[in-house]
Parts: structure tokens; C-alpha cells; sequence
């Protein structure tokens, strides 16, 4: 009676790592792909998934550490609690290496920005942010 519970338990075990192998296979570009749709949605769990449990974003200004800390970010921006829905819309996804780009607008054109980020073993270990609005005469 008992090896029911530890075979569930390796059957979870196996499934779990099956989905970090998948995880791992994923290419940088495919990872902010998957990223940016996450955050269109609002899916702030989702994104915050993408992420290594050590973690970094550097935007201007500050410095985000560790998975839980970027997740609370990103429900500020992204989430029910964002004061207003931000829509970003990729202009150019490529990858080499470890290394994926992302430019892209935001909110109809008000913002536009560009991303690197740094990819290993499928997770997302930093992530560099450039934002700026796009001057009115330009919209």
C-alpha cells in the first residue's frame, strides 16, 4: 500500500524534469517570445517563471534582485494593480548565443525600448532595460 504515494512521487518527479529539459532547450528568442505574451496577458506568475531564483534586472535608475522581487515588479506594471494596462508590441526578437534582443513599442507607440537579456539553462539570469516615450511630433 504504501509504494503507491512514492510512485506518484516519482511520477511527478519525472514530469518535472521533463518540463525543465523543455525549458532548458528553449533558445533566448523563443524564451522572450514567450515572455512578452506572458505579459500582454497580464500572466505576472508567468513571467516571473522566465526567471532565475537569483535573477537580475537593471533599469534606469534601480535594480531588481531575485525572482520574487521582479515578480512584485511586474505586477505594478502588468498586473491587476497596474494603474493602466501596458500593451508591449516586439519590433525585432533576435538571439546569438545566450544572449536575446528585443526592440519594441509600448501602448500605441507612446514608449519604445529595447532589452537584452542574458539566458542560461533556460531561465532568465539578467536583463538590461532601455525605455524611453517617443517625442509627441514623432506619434
Amino acid at each position: 500500500m504504501r509504494t503507491q504515494p512514492v510512485k506518484a512521487l516519482v511520477a511527478v518527479a519525472a514530469v518535472l524534469a521533463a518540463a525543465a529539459a523543455f525549458a532548458a532547450d528553449l533558445t533566448p528568442e523563443q524564451i522572450i517570445r514567450r515572455h512578452v505574451e506572458a505579459a500582454n496577458r497580464g500572466d505576472v506568475a508567468a513571467m516571473a517563471a522566465d526567471y532565475a531564483e537569483n535573477a537580475v534586472i537593471l533599469e534606469p535608475g534601480r535594480t531588481v534582485h531575485g525572482r520574487a522581487a521582479i515578480q512584485s515588479m511586474f505586477g505594478g506594471v502588468f498586473g491587476s494593480a497596474a494603474p493602466a494596462k501596458f500593451t508591449v508590441t516586439p519590433t525585432r526578437i533576435w538571439s546569438d548565443g545566450d544572449v536575446g534582443f528585443i526592440t519594441w513599442t509600448a501602448n500605441a507607440g507612446r514608449f519604445q525600448g529595447s532589452d537584452t537579456y542574458l539566458v542560461r539553462n533556460g531561465k532568465i539570469l539578467v536583463q538590461a532595460v532601455f525605455i524611453g516615450a517617443v517625442p509627441p511630433s514623432a506619434r
